[in-house]
C-alpha cells in the first residue's frame, strides 16, 4: 500500500526557494520543520560545506560524530576535553552549558565541540536519573 505524498501546508514544497530542506523527528512529527539558515549564503551552497551538513544532521538527528564515551570519531581537541570533564570534580555540566549558550561571542569551533560534548554528558546524567 502506497502512503499519500505528503505536500501542502505546513510542508509547502519550494516555499522561500530551492531546495526547501525539511527535517522530521519525535519532536516535529509529521509537520516537520523547515531548515534555518546559518550564513547568506544559498540552502544548496551552504549545505555543500561539510561542517554545514554535519552539525544540521547532529542538531536535527540528536547524534553526535564525536562520542564524549569512548572517544570514537573525535579529534585530538575533543579527545583532550572529554579527559578534562571526566576529570572535572564538580560535573556541573548544565551550567556549563548555560556559560557557553550565554556567552556574547562568536562561536569558535572549540566552543561548539565542548557545547556538542556537554550536551551528551547531559542527556546521559538524565537517563542514569530516570532510571
Amino acid at each position: 500500500m502506497r502512503e499519500a505524498r505528503i505536500s501542502g501546508p505546513p510542508h509547502n514544497p519550494g516555499s522561500g526557494g530551492w531546495p526547501t530542506l525539511r527535517y522530521f523527528n519525535k519532536e516535529t512529527g509529521l509537520k516537520g520543520k523547515t531548515y534555518k539558515q546559518r550564513t547568506g549564503l544559498a540552502v544548496c551552497d551552504e549545505m555543500k560545506i561539510q561542517v554545514n551538513m554535519n552539525d544540521y544532521v547532529e542538531e536535527q538527528g540528536g547524534t553526535y560524530l564525536c562520542s564524549a564515551f569512548d572517544g570514537s570519531m573525535c579529534d585530538s581537541v575533543e579527545l583532550a576535553m572529554i579527559n578534562e570533564l571526566s576529570n572535572d570534580p564538580s560535573k556541573d555540566y548544565p551550567e556549563q552549558l548555560k556559560a557557553i549558550e550565554a556567552a556574547d561571542v562568536t562561536m569558535t569551533d572549540n566552543l561548539e565541540k565542548r557545547k556538542k560534548l556537554l550536551k551528551q554528558l547531559i542527556a546521559k546524567a538524565e537517563v542514569q536519573e530516570e532510571l
